[in-house]
């Protein structure tokens, strides 16, 4: 990745665009800009990276309630989806939570 922050660049990076034109221009949105002069150039497979790494937590915790719910009405212990609920909930607590749903 490249970030370039320097108006006074903007030769230099058409000049690079030239010589390297795998290079992909990505706008992050999590970047803390001061001004709007930042260039971030990346290749696709780190953005991709970048944008599925959240929704792949939220689905693995939200399969993990589901499974615990499911285990519980199997078992017939009360209120099941009640508690898949707060086992997915649960499961988002870095390195106590899916710990804390083996017990």
């Amino acid at each position: 990745m490249l970030v370039i922050n320097k108006p006074e660049l903007s030769a230099e990076i058409d000049q690079l665009r030239q010589v390297l034109p795998n290079l992909e221009q990505v706008e992050v949105a999590e970047l803390l800009v001061l001004d709007d002069t930042w260039l971030v150039f990346s290749d696709v497979e780190s953005f991709l990276t970048h944008q599925w790494k959240n929704p792949t937590i939220v689905l693995a915790d939200a399969t993990q309630g589901a499974l615990l719910a499911n285990g519980f009405w199997l078992f017939g212990i009360p209120d099941p989806i009640f508690w898949g609920v707060i086992g997915a909930f649960i499961s988002f607590l870095p390195v106590v939570g899916a710990p804390t749903l083996c017990i």
